[in-house]
């Protein structure tokens, strides 16, 4: 069996689908030729196959276990907020696409927080010491690491720094299948958003 993590990309509107998948025959010759997604979306789902020719088909990793696939997947839709984001077709069929306002500068403290969390366990940290070496109680740490906006920023970078996390070149070898995967997350962050609000990175 062969096991992978794939995107698919709408190019009409640039919103896309994250999964997992098994397969007997190698992905290259099973997503976008055979298999089409797990999709619940209806429209989605007819889209492609009556517009095969909007649709991209990209295998991001292969795995050694299903385990593993899915492992990768739920990190991702975590991360990218896949399940509520209107730029992707994860999870979203049943309500309507405007009641789910994202910002890339989500996507981001989403991203740092995953990153933290990794790399405290790298480390062998517990939550307790990194947060008492950073001032911060474990309930903050546990919204920092969980992502969640309504943190300090300041309080995210005092984690890094503690960490040692480069966010210039930032990089994460706790495996070498979870160093892959974030450091494709940037690549799959959706290229449209609905926000005027832009994340500089020039500083």
């Amino acid at each position: 069996m062969h096991h992978y993590l794939y995107k698919i990309t709408d190019t009409d509107n640039e919103m896309c689908y994250i999964g997992s998948r098994s397969s007997k025959v190698i992905p290259s010759e099973d997503l976008g030729i055979t298999y089409f997604s797990s999709s619940n979306d209806k429209y989605f789902m007819s889209k492609q196959k009556n517009n095969p020719e909007l649709f991209t088909y990209q295998i991001l990793e292969e795995y050694n276990s299903k385990k593993e696939a899915l492992a990768a997947e739920m990190l991702i839709l975590k991360v990218t907020n896949a399940r509520s984001d209107n730029s992707y077709y994860n999870g979203i069929c049943t309500k309507e696409l405007s009641s789910y306002p994202i910002t890339r500068a989500k996507h981001f403290i989403s991203y740092l927080g995953s990153m933290i969390k990794l790399t405290r366990k790298e480390h062998g940290m517990s939550e307790s010491e990194l947060a008492e070496r950073s001032g911060l109680s474990r309930a903050t740490l546990r919204r920092i690491e969980s992502g969640q906006e309504n943190s300090l920023i300041i309080h995210y970078m005092n984690c890094c720094c503690i960490l040692g996390i480069d966010l210039l070149r930032p990089k994460i070898d706790n495996s070498e299948n979870i160093s892959n995967l974030m450091n494709k997350i940037v690549e799959i962050l959706p290229l449209k958003s609905n926000s005027n609000i832009e994340l500089f990175d020039d500083f």
